[in-house]
């Protein structure tokens, strides 16, 4: 983040919209080396807990979606509405131009 303010302050700096880039090294964060190269096991079973975390958050379709929107009788719009995608995927879908098992 640092660095993108930096080249915004340097790209006003060479459009002389400012004197001087402010030093921004007292903002930067430091991070030390890693003691080892490689997660304990709690570390990893933490990273695992977030992916599925984040995983349900943003669920992705399942095969058995792919299937119930192929069967449906429903518009592409009101299936689009049910799985919170596109109707756009969902035609994708119907027309089996994506996703094709």
């Amino acid at each position: 983040m640092v660095s993108a303010v930096e080249r915004v302050l340097r790209e006003a700096k060479r459009r002389n919209l400012i004197e001087r880039v402010p030093d921004t090294a007292e903002v930067r964060v430091r991070s030390g080396r890693p003691r080892r190269p490689y997660l304990e096991l709690a570390q990893a079973q933490d990273l695992i807990n977030a992916a599925r975390a984040i995983e349900e958050k943003h669920r992705g379709l399942t095969w058995d979606d792919v299937h119930d929107m192929r069967e449906s009788a429903e518009s592409n719009l009101a299936v689009a509405r049910r799985f919170h995608v596109s109707d756009t995927l969902v035609r994708k879908i119907r027309n089996r131009e994506v996703l094709d098992t």
